[in-house]
């Protein structure tokens, strides 16, 4: 599950507009088929879309790297229900921290943000085996120990989980 959609879980909900523009411009190009792309956008119910996605369930949302967040508006994001931590690597080119984690934090209340020195945005991906070196290497090579910041980023996860627990 991609970090955007438990924070959709928490109950954050996208701005219609922004959300069709983005999509339209970032995810079309990306296809292999644009006309297909196309024809699929053309048949999204947009207001569903953009809807909470609130599970009453889920007190606490640990969310990595979520992407999209020029999506949103502020008072959508004010709307979250669960506690949030957002974890994202310095280096992530796919889903920048300023323009996608550090807006979630700081427009949802209460959010914590770990900025994780250094990592990208795969690097949160389990360590490759040798094969997925040789078929995904640019989903496998980090300038840091993966292992390493896996550890790094479960102790903030552990600590946040706690805090939350500790509280209620």
């Amino acid at each position: 599950m991609g970090g955007l959609t438990s924070l959709w879980l928490g109950g954050i909900e996208a701005d219609e507009k922004s959300f069709k523009t983005i999509m339209d411009q970032k995810y079309s190009r990306w296809s292999d088929w644009p006309e297909y792309a196309k024809k699929q956008a053309a048949s999204v119910n947009w207001k569903q879309a953009t809807s909470s996605y609130y599970d009453e369930r889920i007190k606490a949302i640990i969310a990595f790297a979520p992407d999209l967040g020029q999506a949103f508006k502020t008072q959508g994001l004010r709307l979250m229900k669960a506690s949030a931590l957002i974890i994202v690597g310095d280096k992530d080119l796919i889903t920048p921290a300023a323009e996608n984690a550090t807006f979630y934090a700081t427009s949802i209340p209460g959010a914590k943000i770990e900025i994780v020195k250094g990592a990208g945005h795969f690097t949160f991906l389990n360590s490759c085996s040798a094969l997925g070196e040789t078929i995904t290497p640019q989903l496998c090579r980090d300038d840091l120990d993966r292992n390493g910041v896996h550890a790094e980023a479960s102790d903030v996860a552990l600590g946040f989980l706690s805090d939350i627990w500790k509280n209620k």
